[in-house]
């Protein structure tokens, strides 16, 4: 490999302190993104006072916005080809049918017309087929309670649609506001599925203060591994468009969020288990404490790995990534 230096003129260029997504575009991101990015970028390359090197520079470059000219206006397509050249089949992509019902990107083309592209398939009906079947499947193993359950859960959506996610990007602390969106979703939530009974509010008192404390340990961790959140294509859609965020608070909110789940499921089995004990007859409640302790045990060791394999499941392009790369 011939080792070239850094050309002079890029000490002058605008672009520098910018991230490199706002000119060379984010992952799977739409046309409405597109197109604000690429004007976002368009801005910065118009103040730059060395556009016409860099433009000079990317005459041959495939993707991303160099000196004020787009891939299209170097005469390439979204996919990197020269515009003209033969396009078979590439790697990953989908195969097409007659009949796909498919959503497009439109791209502005250099002679003022527009270009449409494959963006992704349609599944609205099969996604509606799918969460009826689902919510029938709830409704017929666990009665009413499943159902009782399914109302939680849109309650808890409802919740994050219209109070947390626009707390958030109205400027609020992302942890506070998580903190508030958890009680909230819990208090309904477990009443709601379970009923108003001693056992429910033990599951409830819990939930809580496990969740504050698992809130503490994630911002220890942050804090000591210097966790910034910025390493997603999503952080940096924020951070181009919505700079007042803070990343890693936003970062520790998704913990606390990602945390509700799993310590109602463990705080509630716990619960249902100690007074199914006590009613059992256990000599004392010291005994009554041991054998739930016992369950709790198991519980915690199937938890663990239910957690590890989710995320290893979720996970799995990444893992090969860091595989190929030969990265720990």
């Amino acid at each position: 490999m011939i080792w070239s230096p850094r050309p002079v003129w890029q000490d002058d260029a605008r672009c520098v302190g910018y991230p490199s997504e706002l000119f060379y575009g984010f992952h799977r991101e739409g046309p409405n993104l597109q197109e604000r990015r690429e004007a976002a970028a368009l801005e910065v390359c118009a103040e730059c006072p060395v556009s016409d090197h860099c433009l000079d520079a990317g005459r041959d470059e495939p993707f991303g916005i160099w000196g004020g000219g787009t891939a299209e206006d170097r005469g390439f397509n979204r996919q990197g080809s020269r515009v003209g050249a033969p396009r078979g089949p590439q790697p990953g992509q989908p195969t097409l049918h007659v009949g796909d019902k498919i959503k497009v990107a439109a791209t502005p083309a250099p002679d003022g017309g527009v270009r449409y592209g494959f963006f992704d398939f349609r599944r609205g009906t099969p996604t509606i087929i799918w969460a009826l079947a689902f919510f029938a499947a709830i409704v017929l193993v666990a009665s009413w309670r499943g159902l009782r359950s399914l109302l939680g859960l849109i309650f808890a959506f409802a919740v994050l649609g219209f109070f947390t996610l626009p707390a958030i990007l109205d400027g609020s602390s992302p942890v506070a506001v998580a903190i508030v969106s958890s009680a909230t979703i819990l208090f309904v939530v477990l009443y709601l599925a379970h009923g108003v009974s001693m056992r429910t509010s033990s599951a409830l008192l819990g939930t809580l203060v496990s969740l504050f404390v698992a809130g503490a340990l994630s911002a220890l961790a942050i804090s000591t591994m210097k966790l910034t959140g910025l390493s997603g294509d999503q952080t940096m859609n924020l951070q181009v468009y919505q700079g007042n965020i803070s990343i890693s608070g936003l970062l520790l909110a998704g913990f606390i969020i990602g945390a509700l789940g799993v310590l109602n499921d463990v705080t509630i089995t716990q619960a249902s288990a100690a007074f199914e004990l006590a009613a059992a007859g256990e000599p004392s409640r010291l005994a009554t404490f041991r054998a739930a302790m016992r369950v709790g045990r198991d519980h915690i060791a199937s938890t663990v790995y239910t957690l590890i394999f989710a995320y290893a499941g979720s996970a799995l392009p990444l893992l090969l990534l860091f595989s190929v790369a030969q990265q720990p």
